[in-house]
């Protein structure tokens, strides 16, 4: 916006005069110098975005022999002569993509007007005639001018009384600069609709690695408010964190996910109290849409933080989460117990055995200290559900835990979609029960239709019975939701292999080694599909690369060449290894292979008896396509349910 003689910016207590080139406090005169002063005066001009390193250099330095020491003695004059400062700033923030922004109170006044419009404010002030003190409601979504600000409280926030007491909460959220201001009020402008949004990782701005887990705590807890809503696409946990130290700008981020916002921010801990502040910033252009204001709280309260935080963000993207202010049933007000399921989920998404042990003692230790907290609960059934598929506890163990943990959680809070997306697993893929595990799906769904894991389950267990239409539709979906989550690729590679559609799943295994480039699941597949195509040599090519890593690729290798014998050699000593305890299924495929059917049925009955959780996918396997027709093969699918 070019500087005019009508314009007078009100910064909080300060006010800047472009025309008379004058920066002055509660008007007195503040000392500023003239480069540094139109530094200022630029950030103020453009505070609805970062303004780079380079634009400034650019623009104040231009044809001159300088340094980054230059800008930023320059920004040092400003925050000096605002009394601010870099580690808690209240006007100029340093952001990490390189560059400054204007993050402070700001106010336009029209000489000729007599009113001021409030573009954006930080904390809980709205300075423009008056303090608002910490105990005031918040301001209502209503046409606002000086007087009236000055001669009554701000009105309520219908999205619920309980934002009032958040400290920090910012007192006008969706006021937007408007080009031609009123002579006698400001209105409110609407928010530009966002319909796809990633929630970045927060940033860890305690100084503590060890919090590490608090702000990614905050990050998945806002990703699961987010995605309950319909007709809002919110990319999955999975995908967002697998951006986390890349230096990426917002239009990159935009494309590589599939988004028109991305919202990010920090958390900062001063002592006992925790601060967080986000911003939306579009894609398109990476302009910050909306900027929440500081929330701070103190550590004892963190539940009520999470709880603010999504309710501020929502009010900006129009979507109602918030109910009448209460705690939900499902959250915690016991800070350590918070602490702990934090520290759980974080171990949990690492999917190791010794994660997912730690995690579950970071959700037992959170129910010690609340025993009715239910997503402490939710926790534990996840992660006895994935330890079950994954094969990291005793068949049928997981599953016992993880419906009794699973039930616990939904007698707390029936609203939960993740225990029922947990009983949806374990019901289809472990106890074979499918029309059960159908309806736990749907409820699940039915709760948060967002929620990329309950779409993967079900396309799995979809998948597993050969309901292919129905399980690439979900699998998409989880793919929407989540576009980096290996998980989700890698189902799709196994499907459209399985189906035969070898072009689909050559595309889906770049995918996967994109997305995980030591992938050995894609060159292995890779390699049997060029094996049916009759692509010998591309076929064994594919399998070396992962010969020492996959232990039945030496088997696949041999047959393709035509060594049968070496290969049956191979086959009959991996199987007496600890790869025939763990694959019994693998092994009765390569048996079926090489036309032992004998031995491919002894393997076979071992899997049923372990409850292997890959036996029910033997229907459309193409390991077994010489014995699909044997009755023994008949009445197994039968007793799977199938």
């Amino acid at each position: 916006m070019a500087a005019s003689i009508s314009k007078k910016y009100v910064l909080g207590d300060f006010s800047l005069e472009p025309d008379k080139r004058l920066l002055c406090r509660a008007g007195e005169p503040v000392h500023l110098p003239n480069r540094p002063y139109q530094v200022l005066l630029y950030l103020v001009e453009n505070s609805n975005r970062v303004v780079s390193h380079d634009e400034l250099l650019d623009r104040f330095w231009e044809g001159h022999d300088v340094y980054e020491d230059a800008l930023r003695k320059a920004i040092g004059a400003i925050r000096k002569a605002l009394n601010d400062s870099r580690e808690q700033p209240r006007f100029i923030e340093t952001r990490w993509a390189g560059g400054y922004r204007y993050i402070g109170p700001l106010a336009e006044l029209d000489e000729a007007a007599t009113a001021i419009e409030v573009e954006r404010t930080r904390g809980f002030k709205v300075v423009v005639e008056e303090e608002i003190h910490d105990s005031e409601p918040v301001a209502a979504a209503a046409p606002v001018t000086a007087t009236a600000l000055s001669q009554r409280p701000l009105a309520r926030l219908a999205i619920g009384a309980f934002l009032v007491a958040v400290i920090g909460l910012p007192a006008v959220l969706l006021i937007q600069r408007q080009r031609n201001l009123s002579t006698t009020a400001a209105a409110i402008g609407e928010p530009r609709p966002i319909h796809s949004i990633v929630v970045m990782p927060l940033k860890n701005l305690t100084g503590d690695p060890g919090r590490e887990y608090f702000s990614d705590g905050l990050t998945e807890s806002l990703i699961d408010e987010l995605s309950r809503v319909h007709n809002l696409k919110v990319i999955s946990r999975t995908s967002a964190f697998a951006l986390k130290e890349q230096a990426l700008d917002a239009r990159q981020i935009g494309q590589r996910l599939g988004v028109e916002g991305i919202l990010e921010g920090d958390v900062k801990i001063n002592g006992d109290r925790a601060r967080v502040e986000t911003r939306l910033v579009s894609t398109s252009d990476g302009r910050v849409l909306w900027n929440s204001g500081v929330l701070e709280r103190p550590l004892a309260d963190v539940a009520e933080i999470q709880e603010a935080f999504a309710c501020a963000v929502s009010t900006e993207l129009r979507i109602h989460l918030c109910g009448e202010g209460e705690i939900s049933k499902s959250k915690t007000k016991n800070s350590e117990a918070y602490e702990a399921y934090l520290k759980g989920r974080a171990r949990w998404h690492n999917r190791s055995p010794d994660d997912m042990k730690q995690a579950i003692a970071y959700f037992e230790q959170a129910l010690k200290l609340d025993p009715n907290y239910a997503l402490a609960y939710a926790g534990l059934a996840d992660t006895y559900a994935v330890m079950e598929v994954n094969g990291q506890v005793p068949a049928g163990t997981g599953t016992a835990r993880a419906k009794e943990f699973a039930q616990k959680a939904l007698a707390i809070d029936d609203s939960l979609a993740g225990p029922y997306a947990a009983l949806g697993l374990v019901a289809s893929i472990s106890e074979w029960q499918w029309d059960e595990s159908d309806r736990y799906f749907q409820q699940a769904l039915a709760r948060n239709p967002g929620y990329a894991t309950a779409h993967h389950w079900y396309g799995y267990s979809l998948f597993a019975r050969s309901r292919f239409a129905e399980a690439e539709t979900e699998l998409l979906r989880a793919a929407e939701l989540d576009p980096l989550a290996f998980a989700v690729s890698n189902t799709l590679l196994g499907m459209y292999y399985y189906q035969g559609r070898y072009d689909k799943a050559l595309e889906q295994a770049r995918t996967n080694l994109k997305l995980v480039p030591d992938d050995t699941n894609a060159p292995y597949v890779t390699g049997l599909i060029y094996a049916a195509q009759g692509k010998t040599d591309e076929a064994v090519a594919e399998l070396e690369k992962v010969r020492s890593t996959r232990a039945d690729s030496v088997v696949a290798i041999l047959l393709i060449q035509g060594k049968q014998t070496e290969a049956l050699a191979s086959l009959n000593q991996l199987s007496k290894s600890e790869f025939g305890n763990a694959s019994p299924t693998l092994v009765a495929g390569w048996f079926a292979r090489l036309n032992r059917r004998d031995f491919a049925f002894a393997w076979l009955q071992k899997s049923f008896a372990a409850h292997d959780v890959t036996l029910p996918f033997i229907r459309s396997n193409p390991d077994f396509a010489s014995v699909r027709n044997d009755a023994n093969f008949t009445t197994l699918v039968q007793r799977m349910g199938l």
